[in-house]
């Protein structure tokens, strides 16, 4: 009986959940991609910062962002990680995974929830982002 307690207790309990590490690819990745299958770098990640990001739930997941650029309207980030155990966005390559900013005016990134890390990314504003004409 205490065996199984214990057993329920450590399934239900998210502080002991395994964190998920998750990959884009922006030339080979599809955001078509399961979350599950994206645990794989390469033709099985997302294609996006956005897609990849998207299947960040809980504290220690992380996205592995490979070398390239990302063409992405503003992106935002309302999940939360923990003190300690924060949800990370992280280039493979520090500098070389590069996020090309169309959101007009707005920021190309926005952080709404507590505890997330963005490591080792390049943010540029895209020649093709409109932006903001007259206010």
């Amino acid at each position: 009986m205490i065996a199984l307690l214990v057993i329920l207790l450590t399934l239900l309990s998210p502080g002991l959940a395994e964190a998920t590490t998750v990959y884009a690819n922006a030339s080979l990745g599809s955001d078509a991609n399961s979350c599950l299958t994206a645990t794989l770098p390469g033709a099985s990640a997302k294609a996006t910062i956005g897609g990849a990001s998207g299947c960040l739930s809980a504290p220690g997941d992380k996205a592995i962002i490979q070398d390239g650029t990302y063409v992405s309207g503003g992106l935002n980030f309302t999940f939360n990680g923990a003190a300690g155990n924060p949800i990370i966005i992280q280039a493979e390559n520090r500098r070389l995974a590069i996020l090309s900013s169309t959101s007009e005016c707005n920021p190309g990134i926005g952080l709404s929830g507590d505890y997330i890390r963005v490591d080792g990314l390049r943010f540029r504003t895209s020649a093709s982002n409109p932006g903001c004409g007259t206010p």
